[in-house]
């Protein structure tokens, strides 16, 4: 009984239906907690869903249980994806020798390309992936990871290419995402919106979502909206409700929940903490989905941002907020965060404003100590962070929901993108049309990140410069 069960289960992952299989593989483990193979696909199933940590306690289990070249490798690609390269290298080197001549070097090698690949040696990841190639043309991983590595050189029309190959030699909602993100950088909007519809409901396992079936755009009394994404993702898309002509019920995650209900649209939402009580006959839509669904793809063809009352709090003026690091947890996280020293030029450069981030974790705190910047840090809730950021003259830092709620409150917000790019912004331009007072820089155009910063810089103080002749003029009148 514990064999089918642990086969069935193994399966599911097997068809990249982890958040199913981990269901099933989990209770397992009081059944049989000696079975390193059992850990070996728990720790897959986490892989696949990119959450790495139990990935590696389960990957060092299965390992401790067996030790096993194939199980050793893989928990090699979890140090990768975990930037722990002083874990991964020792790791790759001592397997080298047991897989190079063998019938599996192509799996050591492509794991090596994704270290170097990671670690900035970008051209020799290309060698060993096209070897890879080569050697195994119709395995999809290392068509996958040889997009990836275009995309970080920016080499967006090849990394389509090569997501594309992936995903059709494995077509799944996981394959589907990246092609995803190309399409949508290289402009393709409609392909995009069309192959992640498609991956959700691949990903759901029927025709429908949560049960729920989808919504086509057509008018009708009422449509349930998830909005499942993160901060940035709920402010930006808001947009496309106001052109729902039916009764709008928004679902948002809980920790989104108080922001949601400081958005102003021009019809009635009613704003539900769960949608398992939403009728099923009612049709749903992602909310990241809107612009596809309603046939407005382009984010040039994006309406109007949706309005927002946050309200205003008490600080020193003029204020600006700065973030210098998104979400930990994201990841892509380190191609899109800097360090607060780097940023050191551009804030004493203007002493005379207020500068202060809603980066509430100890990592800040940490920063703001050893730079010794004229920072202050408010650890508040995400509602109250929003009041910080639309109380602030202008924004500064690195794309972040932050920067959505500032754009958002109608705050000029200086963007910095370090490498990675969401496609939102698509591959060029300083301009985006999905916010007025937007400005983007980015990073990896510049010969240094200091020479795009010191831009910004340049940029915040004719801002400055405005807002004060505009108070001058307002007290003069």
């Amino acid at each position: 009984m514990y064999e089918e069960k642990f086969q069935a289960a193994a399966t599911l992952v097997k068809e990249s239906r982890d958040r199913e299989g981990l269901d099933a593989l989990l209770p397992l483990i009081d059944e049989n907690p000696e079975d390193f193979r059992l850990y070996a696909v728990i720790g897959e199933a986490f892989m696949n869903s990119r959450m790495f940590d139990p990935a590696e306690k389960a990957l060092v289990m299965a390992n401790d249980l067996h030790h096993d070249k194939f199980i050793q490798i893989r928990l090699a690609d979890c140090y990768t994806c975990q930037r722990k390269f002083a874990k991964a290298k020792p790791m790759l080197d001592k397997l080298k020798a047991q897989f190079i001549g063998t019938i599996d070097a192509p799996l050591w090698a492509c794991s090596q390309a994704e270290y170097l690949s990671a670690t900035g040696k970008y051209d020799e990841a290309e060698k060993l992936y096209a070897w890879v190639i080569q050697e195994v043309p119709h395995w999809p991983t290392p068509w996958g990871g040889l997009g990836n590595l275009n995309a970080l050189q920016h080499r967006y029309e090849r990394a389509v290419h090569c997501w594309g190959i992936h995903h059709q030699l494995r077509p799944t909602w996981r394959t589907a995402i990246d092609l995803c993100y190309g399409y949508g950088i290289a402009d393709k909007w409609t392909e995009a919106y069309e192959l992640g519809r498609w991956s959700y409901i691949t990903k759901e396992g029927d025709k429908r979502y949560l049960g729920h079936p989808e919504w086509d755009g057509k008018d009708c009394d009422e449509v349930l909206v998830c909005a499942d994404g993160g901060l940035g993702d709920l402010l930006q898309y808001s947009r496309y409700i106001n052109l729902i002509k039916g009764n709008v019920k928004l679902w948002v995650q809980k920790r989104h929940y108080e922001v949601a209900r400081c958005l102003r649209f021009d019809k009635p939402v009613e704003l539900i903490e769960s949608y398992k009580d939403v009728d099923k006959s009612v049709p749903l839509a992602w909310l990241m989905f809107l612009p596809g669904v309603m046939g407005m793809p382009r984010p040039q063809e994006a309406p109007s941002p949706v309005r927002a009352d946050f309200g205003t709090i008490k600080m020193p003026q003029p204020a600006i907020a700065i973030s210098w690091y998104g979400d930990l947890k994201h990841a892509n996280d380190h191609l899109r965060s800097t360090r607060l020293a780097q940023w050191a030029r551009l804030i004493l450069k203007f002493p005379q404003v207020h500068w202060f981030t809603v980066n509430p974790d100890k990592k800040a705190a940490k920063e703001i100590a050893s730079t010794r910047l004229p920072v202050t840090q408010y650890c508040t809730s995400l509602r109250d962070a929003c009041r910080y950021l639309a109380t602030a003259d202008a924004y500064v830092g690195v794309d972040t929901g932050h920067a959505h709620v500032a754009a958002t409150a109608g705050k000029p917000s200086l963007c910095l993108l370090v490498n990675w790019v969401d496609n939102r912004w698509t591959a060029a331009g300083n301009r985006t049309n999905l916010y007025p007072d937007f400005l983007l820089y980015r990073g990896y155009e510049y010969p240094r990140l200091k020479d795009a910063i010191d831009e910004m810089a340049e940029d915040l103080e004719n801002i400055l410069v405005t807002r004060n002749n505009q108070g001058a003029q307002a007290i003069a009148g």
